[in-house]
């Protein structure tokens, strides 16, 4: 798209950003046209609002071509006609003003009815395949455009020229005005050429300072070639441009997706340590009810050593007393055998009188004793 339909979407686009809707439908037909790759496409889609969906294919479209503009204006026919109108009116007003302005070179409104002539067709066909037929990147239809592009400058290039040569010519004779007028015509183009040149983004020096005096012909031909070949370069470069572009807006896209990864991963790392947290709170809770049980235990065990060694105690007394019991019944079955005796030498002894008293005597003494060795055995 040239700087004269730039011009003319920059006065309209406060009107078309507030009457366009952007809609599937009004997409489909961008896309029908071929104006926008898919990728572009998606690239409006995404936008908020319809205000920043207008906006971002108007800054789009200045890139997609000589073609753009008049595709574009095709599409604004069927919904807003009104639109593409004030487009037309704008971009006729701006061309009348451009060719009223002296000393300006024209510049090539892109149109189909610019008939090419054929040596400059087959220049521009030639240096278009050689220069930009290895280059994988560019499509047959960027070529066919930049070569139509670059055959429909040449050819206003040599329509501006001859009305340069007619200008200098008289018009009711064939003799040529005078030399240093034309020499003055070619040092002011050689000029502007060279300012072109030096303005421009290449590494290609080859124009040589002329002079009013060296300045030819031949010599502007040869600037205008390096102005053709700059043109292609250009060209070349805006094609890689959009290539870098779809690029950037892939790379976009995978950062997006990987940093919505980021924050899920995140979320996710998050929850894990609050679990960590809590179960290392609930070990800590667990830890010391296991010092709480293990100084309890250490506290029963204890108590279960004193009760023991109480029970051992109470057994160790236990059979004391049971010892003292079995010493007892012992000892009150010798008294009942002492006292059975004793009846029965007590009822002896009336019937006997004093038959025997000696005897009673010595009975009695040896019971004694036996009480008495019982006595001195369980004290033993």
């Amino acid at each position: 798209m040239n700087n004269i339909e730039q011009e003319a979407l920059k006065k309209n686009t406060a009107a078309l950003v507030h009457d366009i809707v952007v809609t599937e439908s009004f997409l489909a037909a961008l896309d029908e046209k071929k104006i926008f790759e898919q990728e572009m496409l998606e690239m409006i889609k995404v936008e908020k609002t319809l205000s920043d969906k207008v906006y971002k294919l108007l800054d789009l479209l200045p890139r997609r071509g000589p073609e753009a503009f008049n595709s574009f204006v095709l599409v604004l026919e069927d919904k807003y006609w009104w639109l593409a109108s004030n487009l037309r009116d704008t971009l006729e007003e701006l061309m009348n003003q451009k060719t009223t302005q002296p000393g300006q070179p024209e510049i090539p409104v892109s149109t189909e009815n610019i008939i090419i002539d054929k040596d400059i067709k087959h220049q521009i066909s030639s240096f278009i395949q050689h220069q930009l037929g290895q280059v994988q990147f560019t499509s047959n239809k960027d070529k066919s455009t930049i070569e139509r592009w670059l055959g429909e400058w040449a050819q206003e290039e040599r329509k501006r020229l001859k009305q340069i040569f007619r200008k200098i010519y008289v018009s009711d004779s064939e003799m040529i005005v005078e030399k240093s007028i034309i020499k003055e015509k070619l040092y002011k183009l050689h000029t502007k050429l060279a300012s072109v040149a030096d303005g421009s983004n290449t590494n290609e020096r080859q124009f040589c300072v002329l002079t009013l005096d060296t300045v030819t012909f031949e010599a502007i031909e040869e600037q205008i070639s390096i102005l053709t070949r700059q043109s292609v370069k250009m060209a070349q470069e805006i094609v890689q441009c959009l290539a870098k572009e779809e690029e950037i807006a892939k790379e976009k896209q995978n950062m997006d997706e990987m940093l919505c990864e980021m924050y899920k991963n995140d979320s996710e790392q998050k929850k894990k340590i609050q679990a960590l947290l809590q179960d290392q709170k609930q070990m800590m809770e667990l830890t010391q009810q296991v010092n709480d049980l293990q100084d309890e235990n250490q506290r029963l065990e204890f108590q279960v050593s004193s009760l023991d060694k109480s029970h051992a105690d109470k057994e160790k007394t236990l059979g004391e007393l049971r010892q003292h019991k079995t010493d007892m019944q012992a000892l009150i079955k010798i008294l009942r055998d002492e006292n059975r005796e004793l009846k029965l030498q007590l009822n002896a002894a009336k019937t006997a009188n004093h038959r025997s008293p000696n005897r009673s005597r010595q009975s009695r003494q040896q019971n004694t004793r036996k009480k008495t060795n019982f006595l001195n055995g369980n004290k033993t």
